[in-house]
Order: C-alpha cells, then structure tokens, then sequence
C-alpha cells in the first residue's frame, strides 16, 4: 500500500446524529434512486503538522503515512529502543473532547495483548502534542481485498476468524470496540494474517453493566454507521455483541464484495438496519457453503439475542472452513450494488498506519 493520504470515503467515523436525538429521522431520508447528491469541490489538505526530522518527545519523524479528522499518522523513529514506530499526533486544534478520546485508545489497547491486535508501546503528551507510539504495521488494509476473486475464500475465512479471537480476547476484558470495518483491519505482510487496529472509540463494559470511558457526546454515536448494530444506531447501551454484528458486516463484503444494504444515502441505510433484517448471505454469494452463510447470517441477525453468545463462538463455527476453500471468481448477485472503495489504492505491501483519528 502507498502512503497516499486520501480520505477514507467509507469512514465516517466522526461523531454520528444518533436516530432518534432530534435530528431528521432516517426514514425521512430521500433514497430515490434518480437522485444525486452533487459533490462538494474539497480544498487542498493542509500541510503535515511535523516534517520529517521533527521531534515528538523521544521520536523522530521520518513520513506522514495518512491523517483523518482527529489526528496525523507518521512513520517515526524510536531511538531508545532502535525501532519504527507508528505514530498517532492529535490535531492542534481537536484538544478536549479528542484528547481524552485518543489517550483513552490507548488505555484500552494496552489492557489486553492479542496476536491480532494491534501493539501499543507508550503514549504521552509534549509541548502541544500528544501522541500514541504503537506498533508498525506492513502490509494492506482489509478493504482492498474485498473485491479479489482471486484470493482464495478459505484464506478470507481465516482473516475473519483472526478478527473474531481478536475482538474475542477484547471481549473478555470488557472492551467494545466499536467500529469494526474492513478499514480497521491490516494483514500483514509477513505472516498474512489479521491485525485489528483503532481502538480509539473502544468502551469499557464492567460485568455489572457499567460503562467506563464513555467518551461519546451527548446525541451522538462514534463509528460507522455502514457497519453499525442496530442497538449502537439507536444509542443503547452496548456489548460485545454489537462487533459481532459490525464483524458480520465486514465478513459479508469480504466474502461477496458487496453491502447487504445498497442504499447511498447514510442515513437510509440506518433506518435499515434498524427496522429490517440484514439479506442473506446466499443472495450475494450462493456459490458459498451453507454453514459458512449461516454463521454471517446469524452474526448479523437484527436483534442482538439472536447473535452468538460470544466472538469465541463465531470463531469456532467458521474454523473447518478456514484455508481450506479455494477462490470464487463470481460477480456477487446483489443488483445495483455501489463500488467498494478502499481506504487507499491498491498498492504494493508498505508501512501502513492504524486508521488515523
């Protein structure tokens, strides 16, 4: 992948109206298909906060790897300890309310360790800056292969099945991570398995049912709203279940390349999600074998009882099928199904960051 800094046109992780907090209800959105937004002309980015040579504490600059809305991803140099890093520095002008987001990330990441979860090494704050040191990830984002028919579908199981111990392991430690997608998931070029990445918007569930770290403005959810549960649209309160579904959304696309819900409109989608159950993962992908379908199919399920009881579960089920299926060179039967756009081009395997902010 390059270290192209273009917007990730799937993410719209900023904080999201939550459906039913005073804004324009979703069923209200406009989803006739003859018509378009026009698209906004974007302004040039602005230019890096730190050039390379620059200093974040003990760390040397060497190239930005992207940016987003909260704060910039460099490729850095630790000198202490003789390695790359990847480092995530917050915005100048983002301070309280994204601040606590980002340190928090960093709380939450480093209370559990995973072998497909990202690594955090420090986190700190100097000058104007504060910043998270974090493990330096080669390879490519999930997202670009989610149109390759090409790579076998038995090595796609065995992506998600590294995702689902991951948020598993998460899980366990009562961590929600909240914005599942394939934007938020490397593969690493060397070993080719999974890396769970961001979690900035993860939130602590104590047993009792107590949240900690809730860093949610009142009216709003933080995530993705493409891969959203239902309950997390709504603005209820949230379990581990809630990635299973976002997981499920994910292993949908990977698998058949396309959304279930096909709508443009954001919001329209939402009022989907919420009031109907996800297709089946038969009509876009039919050439798959059952069991693996009925494993999407119940992770998706509308109302969060019907899901599996845990990520351990999902895991377990889809195991027998894991690098054992060859590739499935199949146009997805879904009608008007809109591109798949990656977070980046396609390019060959570099350093690549956690998805920034």
């Amino acid at each position: 992948m390059s270290d192209s800094t273009k917007p990730d046109r799937e993410k719209e992780t900023a904080p999201i109206p939550l459906v039913g907090s005073g804004t324009k209800p979703p069923g209200s959105a406009r989803t006739d298909s003859t018509v378009r937004a026009v698209p906004k002309r974007k302004s040039a980015p602005p230019p890096p906060k730190h050039e390379a040579g620059a200093h974040v504490d003990r760390y040397v600059i060497e190239k930005l790897l992207g940016r987003g809305g909260m704060a910039e991803v460099y490729q850095a140099h630790d000198p202490r300890l003789k390695r790359k890093v990847a480092l995530k520095v917050l915005h100048g002008d983002q301070k309280f309310y994204s601040q606590k987001r980002l340190l928090f990330e960093a709380q939450a990441a480093a209370n559990f360790q995973h072998p497909n979860s990202v690594i955090i090494y420090d986190v700190g704050e100097t000058g104007d800056d504060t910043f998270i040191a974090m493990e330096l990830i080669r390879g490519r984002r999930l997202s670009e292969f989610v149109r390759d028919t090409t790579m076998p579908i038995g090595r796609k199981i065995r992506w998600l099945v590294s995702i689902a111990r991951a948020l598993a392991a998460a899980h366990r430690k009562g961590l929600v991570h909240r914005d599942i997608k394939p934007a938020n998931v490397m593969i690493r070029e060397e070993d080719n398995d999974a890396k769970v990445l961001d979690f900035g918007i993860a939130r602590q569930v104590f047993p009792e049912g107590d949240l900690e770290g809730d860093i949610t403005e009142e009216g709003q959810m933080v995530g993705t709203i493409r891969y959203a549960a239902p309950e997390q649209i709504t603005g209820e309160q949230v379990d581990g279940r809630a990635d299973q579904f976002s997981w499920g959304i994910t292993a949908f696309q990977l698998l058949s390349g396309r959304m279930p819900f096909i709508e443009q409109d954001t919001m329209a989608v939402a009022s989907k999600v919420v009031l109907e159950e996800v297709p089946s993962l038969a009509v876009a992908a039919p050439d798959l074998p059952s069991e693996v379908i009925a494993v999407i199919d119940k992770a998706v399920s509308r109302l969060p009882d019907d899901r599996f009881d845990s990520m351990d579960d999902v895991a377990d089920a889809l195991e027998p099928y894991a690098d054992g299926l060859p590739s499935m060179n199949r146009q997805s039967t879904l009608p008007n199904a809109p591109a798949v756009v990656s977070h980046m081009p396609p390019q060959p395997p570099a350093a690549t960051p956690p998805t920034p902010g």
